[in-house]
């Protein structure tokens, strides 16, 4: 009975280090639970059986799979940010240190550039398919408003009291 058991223990720990090299793979593979799949010779429905037979394998594998795609939405918008900018061809100085000299090894892609105004710039009146904001009152326009607000608003408050004052109440009998 010794050998049923201690051969149970043996496929317990293999099946736990089978889950653990999944998670480990899964953010290397940017979240795609097929190509991790397809790197170590099993199936999505091995996977997906493992998810529904444990939750606690399920849990820690939602979060590699974000983790993963997280890590390849920064590559993206490096590789967007590299394109927009573009890059310049270097050369030692007599420092010893690397420069940027006026050859341009990559050209700035304005595509690239107008994309990240648009996702990241709308704060600064940057949208698709839409006139800008306008811009807000100066410091100097402020006071006047509310000097103007004031005027009307005392004008209608002293109108008020006189409609009250004209109108007869009627007498109690």
């Amino acid at each position: 009975m010794s050998s049923n058991s201690d051969s149970k223990k043996e496929t317990a720990v293999q099946l736990g280090q089978h889950k653990q090299a999944i998670l480990s793979r899964l953010p290397g593979h940017h979240g795609n639970v097929s190509n991790t799949c397809r790197s170590m010779g099993i199936s999505r429905n091995t996977y997906y059986n493992y998810c529904l037979d444990d939750p606690a394998f399920k849990e820690a594998a939602e979060l590699a799979i974000i983790e993963g795609r997280e890590s390849k939405l920064d590559l993206v918008e490096d590789a967007i940010l590299t394109s927009a900018l573009g890059s310049k061809v270097k050369e030692e100085n007599e420092d010893g240190d690397m420069v940027d000299t006026e050859e341009w090894l990559t050209k700035p892609n304005v595509i690239a550039q107008l994309f990240i105004l648009k996702c990241q710039g709308k704060h600064r009146g940057y949208r698709e398919g839409e006139a800008p904001p306008p811009p807000p009152p100066s410091d100097e326009d402020k006071p006047e408003a509310k000097d103007g607000i004031r005027e009307v608003l005392d004008e209608y408050f002293k109108e008020m009291k006189n409609a009250d004052k004209t109108t007869t109440k009627p007498e109690k009998e």
